[in-house]
């Protein structure tokens, strides 16, 4: 089985922690591994070959972090530019033999329990021999509309619905069948191409065009150029809410995409990678604030319910929970730039 991990992103969410030059899947906290290095070492067990597709521009992370945990031997993929996940997925299938199985994981999760997680992966492994495509899904814990929603009666999936709206979250979390999409799927790579080709026909020839035009760098490194002519759109969008060969499997443990730095705050916690109450941070009279700082001391006073990130890229400063519209600001003004 094919291990592909798909390192995408600009840095937004996270900001000011991350950015385009390095996005949250390479961030480091504490002595602990990246979630990049956590998504490598979390699967190499369970497959034969690891597949990395990332931007050009994050080469030398990418590289650098993998030999860093003695796994210098994976494939990458350069992308000339982000087209989302679709492209990704094609351009590395288009490399592989029809039958062979692909496991995709985003590259920035962090999942709790890898005695559950294994389990998943094995069950989504037997379905994809069986010509589906197998989607890992997560039990919801709350209305968010930022994730997929998979509507399934035991592994059988009835409907598929990207990103809903908030008052469509609400209603989902009051039924027990509908489940997050966590972005991990298992598929034969032959099986997946003729998905892509059925349901998005512009995608799959332009990926292919592309693939043709590849530039072997090394006997472990492919670049794209031009990748500017494939439409940009996720394989959630492009195949897997049109497929009718979509079956799910449920992962039963602590899942997080570190979406918000409301979720980091949470995966701290949970991990115990690092504590809150950091040298430097004081508060006087002050209550439920999340704050991270990597550099200079930060004094709270009589507020409650905040975010305080501070770091080199910048400062934040939010309501604790709305932390998620960081990127609309990033985007308003361009912060990639300062």
């Amino acid at each position: 089985m094919i291990h592909l991990i798909l390192c995408g992103g600009h840095g937004r969410r996270l900001w000011p922690l991350s950015n385009d030059e390095s996005p949250k899947s390479f961030l480091k906290f504490s002595s602990q591994p990246s979630m990049f290095q956590q998504t490598i070492l979390r699967n190499r067990l369970l497959c034969d070959k690891t597949v990395v597709v990332a931007n050009e521009r994050h080469s030398s992370l990418a590289i650098g972090q993998a030999e860093e945990i003695q796994c210098g031997h994976i494939e990458f993929l350069w992308e000339s530019s982000a087209r989302d996940t679709a492209a990704a997925i094609a351009l590395a299938c288009f490399g592989l033999q029809p039958d062979e199985i692909v496991l995709v994981t985003p590259s920035d999760h962090w999942i709790d329990q890898q005695e559950e997680y294994d389990k998943a992966v094995e069950r989504a492994t037997e379905i994809a021999k069986q010509n589906y495509l197998a989607a890992i899904s997560i039990r919801p814990t709350r209305p968010y509309e930022g994730y997929g929603y998979i509507l399934a009666e035991g592994e059988d999936v009835i409907s598929f619905c990207e990103k809903p709206r908030v008052d469509q979250a609400v209603e989902f979390l009051k039924k027990s069948n509908w489940f997050w999409n966590s972005g991990i799927y298992c598929f034969k790579a032959g099986v997946l191409l003729e998905e892509l080709r059925n349901h998005s026909p512009s995608i799959w020839e332009s990926s292919n065009r592309v693939y043709e035009k590849q530039i072997v760098r090394s006997s472990n490194q492919f670049s794209y150029p031009d990748m500017d002519c494939i439409p940009e759109e996720s394989i959630d969008r492009a195949v897997f809410q049109k497929s009718t060969r979509l079956k799910m499997v449920l992962l039963q443990t602590g899942w997080s995409d570190i979406g918000t730095l409301e979720d980091l705050a949470e995966y701290f916690r949970q991990s115990a990678v690092m504590s809150s109450e950091k040298p430097g941070i004081f508060q006087f009279q002050s209550s439920n604030n999340v704050f991270l700082s990597d550099s200079v001391p930060v004094a709270l006073i009589d507020v409650e319910d905040l975010i305080i990130v501070a770091s080199k890229n910048g400062i934040l400063i939010s309501k604790r929970g709305s932390s998620h519209k960081v990127k609309h600001v990033f985007n308003q003004f361009n912060l990639s730039q300062r």
